[in-house]
């Protein structure tokens, strides 16, 4: 796992409040919001908490990507692509 990565797994079971699971645990493919209740507000939270951790400013991503991202894996390659990393 990369950096990225494992940030989005933190994040999400940080901001879905799931103490009960490990990171390493967290299946990438689920919709956020089915999955681990990441509501509309949730997910501006999330995405700043990501934005902050990661470096990369919330204005690098576009309406594209943001309608784009349902699931953890959505939110890797939407920071890959805006943290420059492939």
């Amino acid at each position: 796992m990369n950096n990225i990565e494992n940030t989005v797994r933190d994040q999400i079971l940080f901001i879905a409040k799931d103490r009960s699971a490990s990171s390493g645990d967290l299946d990438m493919s689920k919709d956020l919001n089915e999955a681990f209740g990441i509501t509309s507000l949730k997910m501006i939270m999330l995405m700043t908490n990501l934005c902050k951790e990661l470096g990369v400013t919330l204005s690098s991503f576009d309406e594209r990507d943001l309608v784009s991202i349902r699931s953890a894996n959505d939110l890797v390659s939407a920071f890959q692509k805006n943290a420059g990393v492939n």
